[in-house]
C-alpha cells in the first residue's frame, strides 16, 4: 500500500515536471516558428524586388532595342530614305 502510494506520488510528480518543462519548449518553438516566418517574408520581399528591378531593366532595354534599325528594315526602305 505504501509502495503503491509512493508510485502514484512519483508518477504525479513526474507528470507535473514534464508539463512544466514542456511549456518553455512550446514557447521557444513558437518563437522559432515566428522568426522563421519573418525571415521567409523578408526574403520573399527581397526576391520580389529583385524580380521587379530585372523586369524594369529588361523593359528599358527592349525599348532601346526597338529604336535600332535592323538590316531587313534598312533593306525595305527606299534608297532615298537612307
Amino acid at each position: 500500500m505504501a509502495q503503491e502510494l509512493n508510485q502514484k506520488t512519483l508518477s504525479y510528480s513526474n507528470s507535473q515536471k514534464q508539463q512544466h518543462s514542456q511549456l518553455p519548449q512550446k514557447e521557444s518553438m513558437e518563437i522559432i516558428t515566428q522568426e522563421y516566418k519573418n525571415l521567409i517574408d523578408k526574403f520573399s520581399k527581397e526576391i520580389f524586388q529583385e524580380k521587379q528591378i530585372k523586369k524594369e531593366k529588361n523593359e528599358k532595354r527592349a525599348e532601346r532595342l526597338k529604336n535600332i534599325p535592323t538590316f531587313t528594315n534598312l533593306l525595305q526602305k527606299p534608297q532615298l530614305d537612307r
